[in-house]
């Protein structure tokens, strides 16, 4: 099992990144295959802001992937079994960090790359907007088309749950043992979309059906990957994966 972790916050030992490696090492202690894992810190990853060029949509490939390495991290993600996507919440949202990861992948919020992996999102704040900011990144992850495996939202001041041996011994094992069972369910194609992926995969299924012959990556994407003939998420997932 492989698992990719990013984590939008450039504080050293962030309380977002403690939460993440508490996850991730909950998962290496339940499952019973060896688990690789990459974690990456918003400081590792010193990413270009997105220019609003739309290469991307339009070409399919980022302009400052080699410039900045993103590349590489993107082939990361594509080859990990789980993706966890970390942040921490500032002025009620995600960080800064956070978002121009997330605009640096804006494409593949369209392309659906992830289907078959497992997404988990992971929030701290302080004492508030943890909920709204976790609804945010669980509607990014499942944009890309991950199961969400869990959305985990961690107070550290009010109630200061971050440092509760009720959160460290109990919630967390639940939450990795609920992943492992996941792994399990997605080999044997059990893994059920959610309404949001179903509408949004029929959606995009109308965008891109189309019988004009456009010079659009997404367009070809869809094509060659045979996205179209498929009538739900679900269908796609089960003769994909």
């Amino acid at each position: 099992m492989r698992i990719f972790a990013y984590v939008g916050s450039r504080r050293h030992n962030s309380n977002t990144l403690k939460v993440v490696k508490s996850v991730i090492d909950g998962i290496v202690k339940t499952s019973k295959e060896l688990v690789e894992y990459d974690v990456f810190v918003a400081e590792d990853l010193k990413l270009e802001f997105c220019i609003g060029c739309a290469m991307c949509f339009n070409k399919g490939f980022c302009v400052l992937d080699e410039k900045d390495g993103f590349d590489e991290i993107k082939k990361k993600m594509l080859l990990a079994d789980v993706i966890i996507i970390g942040s921490p919440v500032l002025a009620g949202t995600v960080s800064g960090d956070t978002k121009v990861f997330i605009d640096r992948l804006a494409y593949w919020l369209h392309l659906f790359p992830f289907y078959g992996k497992l997404g988990i999102t992971v929030v701290t704040a302080s004492c508030n907007s943890a909920k709204e900011t976790n609804m945010y990144l669980s509607k990014i992850v499942e944009s890309w088309g991950s199961h969400l495996a869990c959305s985990i939202a961690c107070t550290v001041d009010m109630p200061n749950m971050i440092d509760s041996p009720i959160f460290n011994n109990e919630t967390i094992p639940k939450y990795a043992e609920s992943i492992i069972n996941l792994i399990e369910r997605k080999r044997r194609s059990e893994l059920v979309p959610s309404q949001y992926q179903e509408k949004y995969f029929l959606a995009l299924k109308q965008t891109y059906d189309v019988d004009i012959e456009l010079d659009n990556a997404e367009l070809k994407y869809w094509r060659s990957r045979g996205y179209i003939k498929f009538n739900s998420y679900k269908e796609l997932i089960d003769n994909i994966c």
